[in-house]
């Protein structure tokens, strides 16, 4: 399980999308392909 502060991407009091939003998105999911590609 990987968890990730939703503070890096949204505002947590009105659950809108920040200016982040697609940065955080774009390195999870750099990570996720890296463990898969590591281990799979």
């Amino acid at each position: 399980m990987i968890e990730i502060n939703r503070g890096l991407y949204m505002n947590e009091d009105t659950g809108e999308k920040n200016d982040s939003f697609v940065e955080v998105k774009s390195n999870i999911r750099k990570l996720v392909n890296q463990i898969i590609t590591k281990f799979y």
